[in-house]
């Protein structure tokens, strides 16, 4: 088992090793990154609203910043880390609709990317 709070912020080299009845083994390892919330957005003002989650066909975006860029490269990877859909987004207008392909049930991670800005969201399907 692991677990975050316990092990605290940083790298975490981790190891599963298996042996089944007929004594066949093996092994998986990764590395898993604990980072503590800090509250930073909430402290800037900055608040990037995806709804619905879990997500449908479609999500909305809406992103308010002091000054937010009108043009952001989203990108949706699944929980492997692999990229299933990518498309440019125009927020200048408050709320965006953005039409999502058919992906399978999952978690999945969004990234927003702007000129100076970075938003990552978790997202479940």
């Amino acid at each position: 088992e692991f677990n975050p709070a316990t092990a605290g912020s940083g790298l975490h080299p981790i190891t599963y090793t298996f042996t089944d009845a007929n004594g066949c083994s093996n092994a998986s390892s990764a590395v898993f990154e604990v980072a503590v919330c800090t509250g930073v957005e909430a402290a800037t003002g900055i608040t990037l609203e995806i709804r619905p989650n879990p997500i449908d066909d479609f999500i909305y975006l809406e992103l308010q910043l002091s000054q937010p860029s009108e043009n952001y490269k989203l990108e949706l990877l699944d929980a492997a880390g692999r990229l299933v859909y990518t498309c440019e987004v125009n927020l200048g207008d408050g709320a965006v609709r953005v039409q999502l392909p058919e992906i399978a049930p999952g978690i999945y991670l969004l990234s927003l990317w702007g000129n100076e800005s970075r938003f990552v969201r978790r997202l479940v399907r």
